[in-house]
């Protein structure tokens, strides 16, 4: 749509002052002669008519004009951002969905994920021989799995021949977690060779 024009109100505005010189200051010459003559048959004055559709059509150009300025603008070539999605609805088989999702996870070097080794740990990160920054991304990537689906009641993270960090292994998690799940939403616990990751509000369909 082209933009909305103010050059037909204020044509007629004028107009209507050109009508005003020639009627009432101007009165010799042939063409003031002429429209004294015309707007002798007219009901009403011809600049009143003039004026006054050139103020509507002026109002109307302001009023669109102003319509115009609050739609949001995009830049040209890019799509309009789209409001927030809604929160994904799980299929029935919600285990199946979230087994194919972690089975397909670009794990780094070194790190698996296992599921439902034992009821006690039904979601379990190995890590073997990975780095301080192998850790961390598959810590965070793990956490962005549990984020899409029911929480479980807990998940473990175990380090097998990993070299020592320069941060502690808890805190390194603590962080990664917190990149996709609210800091209140689990708590970390040490042990020996791994670590506990207690979620304070489970999903009772992983007891299932």
């Amino acid at each position: 749509m082209k933009p909305t024009s103010l050059a037909p109100g204020l044509s007629l505005l004028a107009a209507t002052a050109g009508i005003v010189w020639l009627l009432y200051i101007d009165r010799t010459s042939t063409a003031a002669v002429h429209l004294v003559e015309w707007q002798r048959n007219l009901p009403v004055p011809l600049w009143t008519l003039a004026g006054g559709l050139g103020l509507l059509l002026l109002g109307r150009a302001l009023v669109r004009i102003g319509m115009d300025s609050t739609k949001p603008r995009h830049a040209p070539g890019r799509k309009a951002v789209s409001a927030p999605t809604a929160p994904r609805v799980h299929r029935g088989d919600w285990r199946g969905e979230f087994r194919e999702e972690a089975a397909g996870l670009n794990l780094p070097t070194g790190a698996r994920l296992v599921l439902d080794a034992s009821v006690t740990v039904p979601v379990h990160l190995v890590l073997e021989h990975c780095t301080e920054h192998r850790a961390r991304r598959a810590i965070e990537l793990m956490a962005a799995l549990l984020l899409a689906h029911p929480l479980p009641h807990r998940a473990q993270i175990s380090f097998q021949d990993c070299p020592r960090p320069t941060t502690p292994w808890h805190h390194i998690a603590t962080a990664a977690l917190g990149k996709h799940l609210p800091q209140g939403a689990f708590r970390v616990v040490r042990q020996a060779t791994s670590l506990d990751i207690l979620f304070h509000n489970p999903d009772p369909r992983w007891r299932s």
